[in-house]
C-alpha cells in the first residue's frame, strides 16, 4: 500500500497524529527539497527547509482541526526547495484505523497552473500586502467562512470584499449586486458583528482570522471565476 502511495502522480502526504510525516509520494518529496522519501519520514512541517516551514503552526491546528473530523480545502502559496514560489489547493482528510481510531491525516494537493487561479491568487496576494509581508500564505476555502457571526453566504461574500478595502461600488460589481443591495448588506453586517462602522466590522473580522478565509461562493464570481471549483 505505502508503494502504491507513493507512486500517485501528485503532491500527497501522510501524517501520523502528530502531524508528523509517515510517506510521501515521490512529486512530494522533489517539491519540498528531499533527496529519498526515508528522509522525510518523522519530520514535521517546522522540519521541512522551504517555505511551508513558516506555516508549521497553522498546518498542526489544521491538521488537528481534520482529525477532529471536518475535511479541509486549503489554498497554499509558498517558496520551494528550487527558489520558485509554486501554489496548490490541498485537500486534508482524517485517516482511521480499522477499530475506528484516528490515526492521522491525509494530504493531497494540486498545483495551480489555470490562469483563473493564477489570477485569484494574485489577487489574493496583492489584497494581502497591508497585513502580510511577502512569503508563505494560506487560505482555507469553505462554504461557511466565518461561521463564528453566523453570516450568510451573501454577507460572507460582502465581508471577504471590505475586508480588502473594496468600495460598496467595486463589492456591487463584484457580486453582481446593486449598490444599494450591498449597502444593505453593510448594514445587516454592523448588525451581525456588533459594529457601528465598517472601519470596526474590518478590524474584527481580521482578529477573528478572517482574512485567511475564503468564500466557496466568490470562487464563481467575476474576477474570480475558475473551471475547477474545490469540492
Amino acid at each position: 500500500m505505502n508503494q502504491i502511495f507513493s507512486d500517485l502522480p501528485v503532491v500527497a502526504a501522510y501524517k501520523d497524529k502528530e502531524s508528523r510525516f509517515v510517506s510521501v509520494t515521490s512529486y512530494c518529496k522533489k517539491v519540498l527539497g528531499f533527496q529519498a522519501k526515508d528522509d522525510i519520514c518523522g519530520l514535521t512541517d517546522s522540519e521541512i527547509p522551504c517555505g511551508v516551514s513558516e506555516k508549521s503552526s497553522e498546518f498542526r491546528l489544521q491538521d488537528i482541526e481534520v482529525m477532529s473530523g471536518k475535511d479541509l480545502s486549503i489554498l497554499d502559496v509558498h517558496e520551494y526547495a528550487d527558489g520558485g514560489f509554486r501554489s496548490f489547493i490541498t485537500r486534508k482528510t482524517r485517516t482511521v484505523g480499522e477499530n475506528g481510531a484516528v490515526t492521522g491525516v491525509v494530504c493531497v494537493g494540486r498545483e495551480v497552473c489555470e490562469q483563473e487561479w493564477l489570477a485569484v491568487i494574485q489577487t489574493l496576494t496583492e489584497d494581502m500586502s497591508p497585513f502580510h509581508e511577502k512569503g508563505s500564505l494560506s487560505w482555507e476555502i469553505s462554504g461557511k467562512p466565518f461561521g463564528a457571526f453566523g453570516l450568510s453566504p451573501r454577507l460572507s461574500e460582502c465581508l471577504f470584499w471590505m475586508i480588502r478595502g473594496k468600495t460598496a461600488q467595486e463589492m456591487a460589481s463584484q457580486m453582481g449586486l446593486s449598490r444599494r443591495t450591498v449597502e444593505s448588506y453593510t448594514e445587516d453586517l454592523k448588525n451581525k458583528m456588533c459594529c457601528e462602522k465598517k472601519s470596526e466590522i474590518v478590524e474584527k473580522a481580521v482578529e477573528a482570522g478572517c482574512l485567511y478565509k475564503i468564500p466557496q461562493n466568490v470562487l464563481s464570481r467575476g474576477a474570480f471565476r475558475v473551471s475547477h471549483p474545490v469540492t
